[in-house]
């Protein structure tokens, strides 16, 4: 069951992830075409960096500290954090 994020929890998220975070995730949004790519040697890392593993678990477990997606499941919110967090970059 798709479900949209509330403008609540999108503007919580901006405000955690702050003015670097933002600028973190435009840069991959715009390096990648997407906020979850999986950086590689090709970005001069010797072992492969998953945005999803790493950042995004952090913003995944913001949204669940928040309380404010409390009636979605962990797919749910697995399934829903880039969404949130394009919002949260481009409202």
């Amino acid at each position: 069951m798709r479900r949209e994020p509330s403008h609540e929890l999108v503007e919580h998220i901006r405000e955690w992830l702050g003015p670097r975070g933002v600028a973190l995730f435009r840069r991959y949004r715009r390096w990648a075409g997407s906020v979850s790519p999986t950086f590689g040697r090709k970005a001069n890392r010797p072992i492969p960096h998953p945005v999803h593993f790493r950042e995004g678990m952090q913003v995944r477990n913001a949204m669940r500290a928040s309380g404010l997606c409390s009636d979605w499941n962990d797919h749910d919110i697995d399934d829903m954090w880039t969404l949130v967090v394009e919002k949260a970059i481009t409202e």
